[in-house]
């Protein structure tokens, strides 16, 4: 059973999440060969201000329209 641990800034809306999960269990199914019910998500927001990068904070931006993912574009 594949155990997917996903760590990402708060901010992003539950229609976003939930799309996320979905996308990351079609790969894991297709790369591993697993189930679909055998892949687990664990997903942890980290709040604001909360995570930094050589010693600089980082703060969740203000939500953007994402650019839809298309396979095969550049």
């Amino acid at each position: 059973m594949p155990i997917i641990h996903v760590h990402m800034m708060e901010g992003r809306s539950p229609d976003q999440k939930q799309a996320m999960m979905k996308r990351v269990t079609e790969a894991v199914v297709e790369t591993l060969g697993v189930r679909t019910e055998a892949v687990r998500i664990i997903l942890q927001e980290i709040p604001s201000g909360h995570f930094a990068v050589g010693g600089e904070p980082r703060f969740a931006e203000p939500e953007a329209k994402p650019e839809p993912f298309r396979i095969g574009a550049q």
